[in-house]
């Protein structure tokens, strides 16, 4: 049985939210790991521009002023995203991660993207024990950092149902070809309308997968999905062949989360506040569907995230939200039982927690901790 730390959001008047995640990181042990002149990654999210729940960069700083006392070197990081946004290469990533507030200044550490220019600066790892995949693609930045302390806003997610700690490790780390490995079953597709011919799409492709005609890129039987394309097409006509089989995406996430904790010593957060249908990764995010829960803190990624849905779930419905007017509409969906699973119903969060434990890297069961 894993232990789980846990404060609410109630301060006192001499007493302030970062104090308490300050003692939160202590009893979870932060203090016990050797930082000293080590390389300390802070993995969070950064937020969608337009997207106004992702979590405030003063979570961010108070780890990171933590790190600094006990000598660690911490910055502050993330992979850029398959899809196209604002966050799909370094350039554009750094610019909305300042626009949505995450600087030097106010993380209290450098702001680094971990894949680098065109979120194809990688480390494959291998998973022998994969079922569905046998090497993940992650971030190098990560794995290069001595130590990892994951930061997540726990929230609700379209794909995966719940956007937890696995979450945040295994698509959060995954460089863009192991999240087109985690999202996608197939090749991508070039959308002819947007083509231009240019051919820099063949530069990036190390398989000799892209033929040109009638002055429009083509993509062969030669694609192993690596997805390369899409980044270095100018035109976004490169289209990710999106996965629907969510499952197969669960077990994906479980087996890049055991790449990451397996290969690097690491902490975890996660804060559940503003707890939105989707995640961070939508300009335009709903309002929260259950109350302000409180911090939470394991070395343990599965009972944390088990710890952290159990009490999204058993928290009350607010009224008006789009968790009421689910329930409302489908009543024998049971109210109640599973509000993560009941916004998301067509995704199981759980899939990802079970592979993670037979994967060996967790356990669902856990012990709770409240820390004043």
């Amino acid at each position: 049985m894993a232990q789980v730390y846990f404060t609410t959001m109630r301060v006192a008047s001499d007493d302030s939210v970062p104090a308490k995640l300050r003692r939160l990181l202590a009893a979870a042990g932060l203090e016990g790991m050797d930082l000293s002149g080590k390389y300390v990654a802070i993995k969070t999210h950064f937020g969608e521009q337009g997207n106004v729940s992702f979590l405030r960069p003063a979570y961010t700083r108070t780890i990171a002023q933590e790190v600094r006392r006990l000598s660690g070197k911490p910055f502050v990081t993330d992979c850029s995203t398959l899809y196209i946004g604002m966050r799909n290469d370094l350039i554009d990533h750094l610019e909305c991660a300042r626009l949505n507030g995450f600087n030097h200044d106010s993380c209290g550490c450098e702001v680094v993207i971990a894949d680098g220019l065109r979120g194809d600066d990688e480390v494959v790892v291998p998973v022998p024990d994969g079922t569905y995949v046998q090497e993940a693609r992650i971030g190098r930045t990560v794995l290069d950092a001595d130590v990892l302390v994951s930061l997540t806003h726990a929230k609700g997610c379209a794909s995966a149902a719940f956007g937890g700690t696995l979450k945040n490790l295994g698509m959060g780390c995954g460089s863009r070809a192991g999240k087109m490995v985690m999202h996608s079953k197939g090749m991508p597709s070039v959308i002819a309308e947007k083509c231009t011919g240019c051919r820099k799409c063949l530069k990036s492709c190390a398989h000799a997968a892209i033929d040109i005609a009638g002055h429009k890129a083509l993509i062969n039987g030669n694609c192993v999905g690596c997805g390369h394309c899409i980044s270095y097409c100018p035109q976004k006509a490169v289209n990710p062949a999106w996965n629907r089989n969510w499952e197969d995406m669960h077990m994906k996430i479980a087996e890049y989360a055991a790449a990451v904790v397996r290969n690097t010593q690491s902490l975890h957060v996660a804060v559940a506040i503003d707890v939105t249908p989707q995640c961070d990764c939508f300009a335009g995010n709903d309002s929260p569907v259950v109350p302000n829960v409180g911090m939470f803190a394991s070395s343990d990624p599965v009972a944390l995230d088990q710890a952290v849905a159990d009490a999204i779930n058993a928290q009350p419905v607010i009224a008006g939200s789009a968790l009421s007017e689910k329930y409302a509409a489908a009543p024998s969906d049971g109210e109640g039982t599973d509000h993560l699973h009941a916004i998301n119903p067509s995704s199981d969060w759980v899939v990802s927690l079970v592979h993670a434990e037979e994967l060996g890297i967790g356990t669902r069961s856990y012990d709770l901790v409240t820390v004043g």
